[in-house]
């Protein structure tokens, strides 16, 4: 029987490429299928929350849309909010006052909540850490499932967590390693819960050897250039002490400052076409970054055969890698170095692994395995 499902999320559209949203993104298309879905989240397209679409209804690749008019993050003075930030341990109004000061502020949107409980079955609040959840799930608790794509930093400890962590009637993570830090930050693991992972789809053509041509022998990393910065470093120390060919190319928008190199590529933001292309091209996708809940970016790189070499220091990252057998990780400059030159000199061990992401990502992240998924949720959630 099919349910009035509602996905409640701070950000949602075609034009938004952030990891939760687009992540929100793929479980609404894939649960629509057979379920009523609608999406109730803001007007806002960049993380100032500045409104961009219109209010109201409309529809979004074949799914109902529900806007509230967004407003800017920027609601209280720096030196209250830094306040905050050095204090952590909030009482309720002062965690309320911080998860204004985080965004988007959509008042409207929380009345409707409040007045529109009786008119769906479950509602998913996706993401942790912003307003539209930190207030909105605690008033329709008792259909709420939370699915937090949480990482370990200072945010997930603020006090107003302890309330929101508690308060759903089913949880979804998208790693063991996720539930895992959940459960013992928040003892919460009496809450039912599934592990759902993510829906990874790659174009049915890839220009691989285009990008090959274009760039020649080159690793790639995807996302923000910031939280690429320690890879930089160390891929310009890499080429003085192998000199080659060798290129990184940098998906992603540049902020500015970024280091310049004949040996560095910066691609700027580019389609979704064309970033599975740069990665089905690389030798490997390096995913640098310590804090993680999934990396779809490894995923991804995974799903078009193309192994990768991630941080040590992510256990969600370093977990991949040793459960697909596709990867590799390390924690200095020289595991960084030898990874690397493994990779190059062993073409056939690498292809082999790439193999071997493929696979894994074809037994777990399945668009097919979401609405099974949400189907037990449901069972258990109405017997």
């Amino acid at each position: 029987m099919k349910k009035r499902i509602a996905f409640v999320v701070q950000r949602y559209g075609e034009e938004i490429n952030g990891g939760a949203e687009q992540q929100a993104k793929r479980m609404a298309e894939a649960v629509s299928l057979e379920h009523n879905v609608e999406v109730i989240t803001t007007t806002a397209l960049h993380e100032s929350f500045e409104s961009y679409y219109t209010p109201g209804r409309s529809v979004v690749n074949g799914v109902n849309m529900l806007r509230f008019k967004s407003v800017s993050k920027n609601l209280i003075d720096a030196s209250k909010y830094n306040q905050i930030m050095r204090d952590g341990s909030l009482d309720e109004q002062m965690g309320e006052y911080w998860a204004k000061s985080m965004g988007p502020y959509v008042p409207k949107l929380m009345k409707y909540l409040e007045s529109n409980y009786s008119n769906y079955d479950i509602f998913i609040f996706i993401t942790y850490l912003f307003y539209t959840t930190v207030i909105g799930l605690p008033k329709v608790a008792g259909k709420a499932v939370f699915f937090p794509t949480a990482h370990d930093e200072d945010m997930l400890y603020f006090q107003p967590m302890y309330k929101v962590f508690n308060a759903p009637r089913y949880m979804m993570f998208n790693s063991e390693e996720e539930r895992k830090l959940v459960h013992s930050v928040f003892n919460n693991s009496h809450i039912p819960n599934e592990i759902v992972g993510d829906i990874i789809e790659v174009p049915k053509v890839l220009r691989a050897e285009e990008k090959k041509k274009e760039y020649g022998e080159y690793i790639c990393t995807v996302g923000r250039i910031s939280k690429s910065r320690q890879l930089v470093k160390f891929f310009l120390n890499y080429k003085k002490s192998n000199p080659g060919n060798l290129k990184l190319v940098s998906v992603g928008r540049k902020l500015g400052g970024e280091p310049e190199s004949e040996d560095i590529i910066y691609t700027g933001f580019v389609s979704d076409d064309e970033k599975f292309d740069v990665m089905a091209g690389a030798i490997a996708l390096v995913a640098p970054s310590r804090w993680e809940s999934l990396c779809l970016v490894l995923l991804e790189s995974l799903a078009v055969g193309v192994p990768v070499l991630v941080n040590e220091m992510c256990y969600v990252t370093r977990a991949h890698c040793d459960r697909s057998n596709a990867g590799l990780y390390y924690s200095s400059y020289e595991q960084f170095e030898m990874c690397l030159n493994w990779l190059l000199t062993h073409p056939a061990q690498a292809a082999q692994m790439g193999e071997n992401g493929k696979k894994y990502i074809a037994a777990n992240y399945s668009k097919y395995l979401m609405p099974p998924y949400l189907n037990r949720i449901l069972e258990e959630m109405y017997p």
